[in-house]
């Protein structure tokens, strides 16, 4: 996994009103299924792998949407920011950064730029934003970016963001990315991201079989029988211990476990 993989979490940072509601102002029907994928950040300056892992082993849960599904009308192409309920903002102030750190260095964003140690210094100032998600198929009509810099009170590449954000106490909404929908959650100390994921996508790449603490790969302990429908319980020994669970953060902690996503003992490659 290298600094491609690690921006892509960070593509955007970032509803309570749902079900009805939400359908009543879909503008259209995706058939696909998407969940909110998610991921604890923190105030990132000085941020290292160590320092990362011993606050967000100290936060309080996620929310408990974390890991439900998503809308399905987010899913369409240029959905459009009625999703927003008019709500005030409670992200963070807008200057302040806030992100993870792990063992290819630190990333982070605030309202108007993404940070990381990478780019280095002299790559940085040469670098725009499509430089650095190259791997995006951006719309048409946005076809330029401000340079990076090197932010030298942080040491680290301050790339702007393309496009405007427009916020309520829930949603994020960017119309430049892909899906440009994110959910959020701020506490103060920890700000929790989802992401609108679909669920083909994660089986393929975020749902791996994880390595349980017997050292051996996770058996299926899932209800259904099956670990491919996105909301798998793993486990291991004779007795199915409980080790996680990609349905919900919530859920997986009132069984005794981690969410999956989040295990350090690594998954079956």
């Amino acid at each position: 996994m290298g600094p491609k993989v690690m921006l892509m979490t960070l593509l955007m940072i970032s509803t309570a009103i749902a079900g009805c509601i939400l359908d009543e102002i879909i503008p259209e029907e995706s058939t696909e299924t998407a969940i909110w994928d998610c991921r604890i950040e923190v105030p990132v300056v000085g941020l290292d792998v160590e320092t990362y892992q011993a606050k967000i082993e100290l936060h309080p849960g996620y929310p408990e949407w974390c890991g439900g599904l998503a809308p399905r009308g987010m899913l369409v192409s240029d959905p459009g920011p009625s999703f927003l309920d008019g709500s005030n903002s409670t992200l963070p102030p807008s200057d302040d950064l806030y992100g993870f750190a792990d063992e290819w260095g630190s990333w982070g964003r605030n309202e108007s730029h993404y940070v990381g140690t990478w780019p280095e210094p002299e790559e940085c100032s040469t670098t725009t934003f499509f430089d650095i998600f190259y791997w995006i198929e951006w719309p048409e009509n946005l076809t330029e970016a401000e340079m990076s810099y090197w932010d030298g009170e942080i040491s680290m590449c301050a790339t702007p963001v393309p496009c405007e954000s427009l916020v309520d106490s829930q949603l994020i909404y960017e119309w430049c990315w892909p899906y440009p929908y994110v959910r959020y959650h701020w506490t103060g100390e920890y700000l929790y991201i989802g992401q609108v994921s679909v669920i083909e996508d994660l089986q393929e790449m975020d749902r791996p079989q994880p390595i349980c603490p017997d050292g051996e790969p996770c058996i299926c302990i899932d209800v259904d029988g099956s670990c491919e429908d996105g909301d798998d319980d793993w486990g291991y020994g004779e007795e199915w211990v409980f080790y996680c669970s990609y349905d919900g953060a919530e859920y997986a902690e009132m069984m005794g476990g981690i969410y999956c996503a989040n295990s350090e003992l690594g998954f079956v490659e």
